[in-house]
């Protein structure tokens, strides 16, 4: 039961990951896809268009980037 214990108190940090924490990792992944692998992002919103909800993420992808102007 210790050792059990010891585990779920040093996993204690992990549930500190929130929206902020993804929306920064997500920042820096476009990021560097954007400046050297800019096929990858073709490749990707290729395979989100064929995602039946597409237009919901496409409405909530310009909001964001009206946003960043």
């Amino acid at each position: 039961m210790t050792i059990f214990s010891t585990i779920l108190i040093w996993q204690h940090p992990a549930f500190a990951w929130n929206k902020a924490g993804h929306m920064v990792s997500g920042a820096i992944a476009y990021r560097e896809l954007l400046q050297n692998h800019q096929e990858v992002i073709e490749k990707m919103i290729a395979i989100l268009k064929e995602h039946p909800e597409y237009s919901k993420f496409e409405q909530q992808w310009n909001s964001l980037r009206n946003v960043e102007s």
